[in-house]
């Protein structure tokens, strides 16, 4: 799976799941002519009226420890995904990353594609030395709107007395801290990661495909708040082309999740640095 250095730290993707939606399932108010232009820049992605997705997690391995963006869909079978399985757990372990590794766990935003492997099929938290760290507005959305699992389902975290609520700006280490960047949910966050002067953003749902990069007004269907996401998206893809920092997104088919934001051609563009 890819991965990148970031001075002394190393960003890894990890692959859970794969998926594909239709189109116009997803982003309803999108035509479907207005795709043509991506399905060309970015092979994979669209194809045939369906938009192709991962399920992916984030490893940050750096000298203060190892921590674990978002969560996936979880062990299954998935049966709305034709009986899948989740693969977070052998990812990991082929990264050298053992579940007791993990030093915190953080949770860009609470839907259920990425806390799926929160918690243990014995009710106890899958990395159990962690730190786990979520957005207070979203756990209070629990059970309450598209894309949240019931509180039952995470209530484990909260048992074992290893869940942190935060509300703003957050350092967790060093090397990782977390920026608000709320509208995909009410309290969506994205990871800084900077070390020896070098940075990277790990940008969660801000964008679920390439094409939002450029279309920052297009609306997915599990946008919560889309005026406050449309805002978010321009001040943050803005800031990413500006300082050329790299950038990695969660849903981006693989092996485009990591890159940089560019402008080429007039067009925001996303461009893969590994493969």
């Amino acid at each position: 799976m890819p991965k990148v250095k970031v001075g002394n730290a190393e960003i890894i993707s990890l692959l859970d799941l794969n998926a594909a939606f239709p189109l116009n399932a997803v982003f309803p108010n999108v035509p479907a002519e207005s795709w043509a232009l991506y399905a060309d820049l970015y092979p994979g992605s669209v194809k045939d009226g369906m938009l192709f997705t991962n399920f992916q997690a984030f490893a940050v391995r750096s000298p203060e420890g190892v921590v674990l963006v978002d969560m996936g869909g979880g062990s299954g079978p998935h049966d709305f995904l034709g009986g899948q399985e989740g693969q977070l757990g052998n990812e990991l372990r082929s990264n050298g990353i053992a579940p007791t590794d993990v030093t915190a766990v953080i949770f860009t935003h609470l839907h259920f594609d990425h806390v799926g492997w929160a918690i243990s099929a014995d009710g106890k938290p899958f990395c159990p030395n962690a730190r786990y760290i979520a957005p207070q507005a979203d756990w209070d959305m629990l059970g309450k709107a598209d894309g949240y699992p019931p509180l039952e389902a995470l209530q484990g975290l909260r048992d074992s007395g290893r869940l942190e609520f935060v509300t703003g700006e957050s350092n967790v280490n060093p090397a990782v801290s977390i920026v608000p960047t709320p509208g995909h949910t009410p309290g969506h966050q994205s990871i800084a990661v900077v070390s020896n002067s070098e940075r990277a953003f790990i940008a969660g749902d801000l964008a679920p495909t390439q094409a939002v990069l450029q279309e920052t007004d297009w609306v997915f269907g599990y946008d919560g708040d889309p005026p406050t996401n449309i805002a978010t998206r321009n001040r943050i893809f803005a800031l990413l082309e500006e300082r050329g920092d790299i950038a990695a997104f969660g849903h981006f088919v693989t092996p485009n999740c990591i890159g940089r934001v560019v402008r080429e051609g007039g067009r925001r563009m996303f461009k893969p640095i590994v493969s």
